[in-house]
């Protein structure tokens, strides 16, 4: 197999690994109403099942952020994708519903050891010239298993079943789990040390006494920034994806199949969120500046929805979408092209891993909270929490920009 085409097949294994992870991690969320229904249980406790995974794979992602340098990969990302399989396959088979939130944890427990790992083997495998077009393919994981999970939910509850939803995961993560095991050596037995043969820095003394305090300062400001935007984005965007369902139930009747097929919608737009984020930073060359433009017009679409929520479906469904799309870009620039990009600073197993574990903070915050909120305040004092959620980057990358042109403007009069 020549190098080109071996960076290829890693390429797309690793999308398939994901997307199949997705199909069983959301054959909760997809099926959310019927779980309601068939365990006669409310929005908050159920929402607390999902609030169990998040915090788990939160957790685990920081954790095996850390640490995942130092994993056999062939043997960890197997074995985590079959116990994740496992816990599908036990609710498939039926448990008491005070169980599901301990076997989701488990769950996000086995499912945080797959994207760091993915990311570090996409940057110690993949050469320069075709990272950009990696992370890109990489991003699609999300909307091909987001698509998979609510397609087949909405097929399964249209017949009343269910529970097939996480028998097909189960199934999607043993394939997929066995295939890994039998290609990793092949797929990986090249690996590039792209850091010391591509990223070669300047070793001069004075430059580097007179630049490096600088350099960590900018990253540590960097770093801490896509920390807070990724738990507020992932709070926003798994609030979504969780409970977009029961919003079109209890808004206008829909039954649970229409309503999850309606929430298809969503996978079909995130294909793009991904291309789309790529093309902003491609024009704003900096992070923070494209998280905020892209907050600022996610802010201005939830907006539309708390004015059109109970008037004007259309206009609510296509702005749902909308703002499903700018929140899987700003996911794609925090977790995948920031780490990918910076592989020469940070280590891109750890930066992305740790960035995610925040971003399931704000996943484990919207499971459960905007849950109880839609109980006590209806959905649309939920949607003004994600409004004033999202001012949040707009406002702090603005402060940034400005400090950032104050600095330029003070080095060039220092220069003159």
């Amino acid at each position: 197999m020549s190098e080109k085409k071996r960076q290829t097949a890693l390429i797309f294994v690793c999308v398939a690994i994901y997307a199949f992870a997705y199909v069983g991690r959301y054959s909760f969320s997809s099926n959310v109403n019927s779980i309601m229904d068939y365990y006669g249980a409310g929005k908050s406790e159920t929402g607390l099942i999902g609030t169990f995974f998040f915090f788990a794979y939160g957790i685990g992602q920081i954790l095996n952020g850390i640490f995942c340098k130092h994993y056999n990969k062939k043997w960890v990302l197997s074995t985590a994708m079959l116990i994740s399989a496992g816990c599908n396959l036990v609710i498939f088979i039926g448990v008491p519903f005070s169980a599901l939130k301990f076997i989701w944890l488990v769950n996000g427990v086995a499912q945080s050891f797959l994207w760091s790992s993915l990311i570090s083997l996409v940057s110690q495998n993949v050469s320069h010239s075709r990272l950009r077009f990696a992370v890109t393919v990489l991003s699609t994981s999300l909307a091909i298993g987001t698509f998979v999970s609510y397609g087949a939910s909405a097929l399964f509850n249209l017949v009343g079943k269910f529970k097939y939803s996480f028998l097909l995961g189960a199934v999607c993560l043993i394939t997929i789990g066995v295939l890994w095991f039998i290609f990793h050596d092949k797929l990986t037995n090249k690996p590039f040390d792209f850091i010391e043969k591509e990223f070669a820095l300047d070793k001069e003394p004075s430059k580097e006494n007179t630049q490096s305090k600088a350099i960590a300062v900018n990253l540590t400001l960097l770093f801490i920034s896509l920390s807070v935007f990724a738990v507020i984005n992932n709070f926003i965007k798994d609030g979504l994806n969780t409970w977009v369902p029961t919003i079109l139930k209890d808004t206008y009747g829909f039954t649970n199949s229409l309503s999850i097929a309606l929430t298809l919608v969503l996978p079909v737009l995130n294909v793009f969120g991904s291309v789309m984020s790529e093309w902003v930073y491609a024009k704003l060359k900096n992070f923070i500046t494209t998280l905020s433009v892209l907050s600022f017009v996610a802010m201005l679409f939830i907006l539309v929805i708390v004015l059109t929520l109970k008037s004007i479906m259309i206009v609510s469904l296509l702005s749902f979408g909308i703002v499903a799309l700018l929140m899987t870009g700003i996911t794609h620039i925090i977790v995948s092209s920031a780490p990918v990009y910076m592989r020469s600073k940070m280590d891109s197993g750890v930066t992305s891993g740790v960035l995610d574990g925040f971003c399931y903070l704000g996943s484990t915050i919207s499971s459960y909270g905007l849950g109880f909120v839609a109980e006590s305040l209806g959905w649309h004092g939920a949607f003004y929490i994600m409004l004033g959620a999202c001012a949040i980057p707009v406002v702090v990358g603005l402060i940034l920009t400005i400090i950032q042109s104050v600095k330029k403007r003070n080095q060039k009069e220092q220069l003159q």
